[in-house]
């Protein structure tokens, strides 16, 4: 995750490798999504419990929708707002305080394309050629729960997925175009990410 990495370079936090067993994954599901797409990624959780034997011990759903919306700045850079973020922090508080999670995979509703600029972006993105339009906003999540919580945590975007294949696709983004959920390459490098040392007794 980004601010923990900057933390991490800037000598405020240390990262601890986790060599045996696996962290505690909590999943923090933003209520916005219809009832298939939480289903899909309850199973996405159930498949890498089954099939990579991680440890998702829980789930909650945000008590609101959390309200993503996209923007790109004058740069060309991507960014988000939340209209809720703190139904994110409750959330996820929940499943550090009730369920002892030591990561926290989070997935949001994220927007469709609304307009011709919006297509031509994820576009452009899809095929290789373009900034990632959704990757602004996305750190916005982690970084927010990272600040507050201080472990692991790692975001997947939720929109509807169509079934029809694109033509065109870059190979840099085949992966992302093969199923209905970005949750199962987040659970499996989240599963052994570093554990966060922000106590500088704990580094010695």
């Amino acid at each position: 995750e980004g601010y923990a990495l900057d933390q991490f370079a800037s000598g405020d936090w240390g990262l601890l490798p986790v060599r045996t067993g696996g962290h505690r994954i909590g999943l923090l599901l933003d209520s916005g999504m219809s009832q298939d797409l939480v289903t899909r990624h309850l199973q996405a959780a159930d498949a890498a419990r089954a099939t990579l034997g991680i440890n998702v011990c829980d789930y909650v759903l945000t008590s609101e929708p959390v309200g993503v919306s996209l923007a790109v700045s004058p740069s060309g850079a991507s960014y988000g707002t939340l209209d809720n973020p703190d139904t994110l922090l409750d959330a996820a508080n929940r499943l550090v305080n009730e369920a002892n999670c030591t990561a926290i995979a989070v997935v949001c509703r994220f927007p469709e394309d609304e307009t011709d600029e919006d297509v031509a972006s994820t576009k452009a993105y899809v095929e290789g050629g373009g900034m990632d339009p959704v990757g602004g906003a996305e750190a916005i999540i982690s970084h927010l729960l990272t600040i507050e919580l201080k472990i692991p945590v790692a975001h997947a975007p939720a929109n509807d997925v169509s079934a029809k294949p694109e033509e065109g696709v870059s190979p840099k983004a085949a992966a992302e175009e093969l199923g209905f959920t970005f949750l199962p390459c987040v659970l499996a490098y989240l599963h052994r990410a570093p554990l966060i040392l922000t106590d500088r007794g704990e580094r010695r």
